[in-house]
């Protein structure tokens, strides 16, 4: 998400697509030279907004509000996962929570970019949270890693000292 975001970004495809839910008025954008044709014409007078933007940049756009929604329920399945089956380990519950109230914020802000034509402090908040939501993600995602490591290791050493103490068990 955050390469789209990038990607979009430094090629000038902050609003390429400038209606929010829909994309010009419909579920996709435009797929032909035709349709872009029209969305350009929308853009410039429904929108006031100067310049023609090109197929890439349309789908640049779609990728990353796609991508926004994806991202979005992945972290609240993985905050119902971690509260169902992990809410007693604080770090990784409350990292779990403060990832879901990140992205929450950096979707209402990404809306709000779009909304008001991409305000320079906005959009530049937009970019800072998605920098900070990366990092707590890679932050929750190394906690579960060590907690699933250090059960396997546990695990291993449990059996080994069973084995160790039960001749029956070593020939298992």
């Amino acid at each position: 998400q955050l390469v789209a975001g990038a990607l979009m970004r430094h090629n000038q495809a902050g609003l390429a697509i400038p209606d929010l839910p829909l994309a010009f008025g419909e579920l996709l954008p435009p797929t032909d030279q035709s349709g872009l044709e029209a969305a350009n014409r929308m853009r410039n007078w429904d929108y006031h907004l100067n310049g023609q933007m090109t197929l890439a940049q349309v789908w640049m756009h779609f990728a990353h509000r796609a991508g926004a929604v994806i991202v979005t329920i992945a972290v609240l399945a993985t905050l119902i996962s971690v509260f169902r089956n992990l809410r007693r380990h604080r770090a990784i519950f409350g990292l779990a929570v403060i990832l879901t109230g990140l992205v929450i914020t950096q979707f209402c802000i990404g809306v709000l970019t779009v909304y008001l034509q991409k305000p320079a402090d906005i959009a530049s908040l937009h970019v800072a949270i998605g920098a900070v939501t990366f990092m707590t993600a890679a932050q929750l995602l190394a906690v579960l890693a060590r907690q699933v490591v250090g059960a396997a290791v546990a695990t291993d050493r449990f059996e080994a000292d069973a084995k160790s103490r039960d001749p029956r068990l070593a020939a298992a």
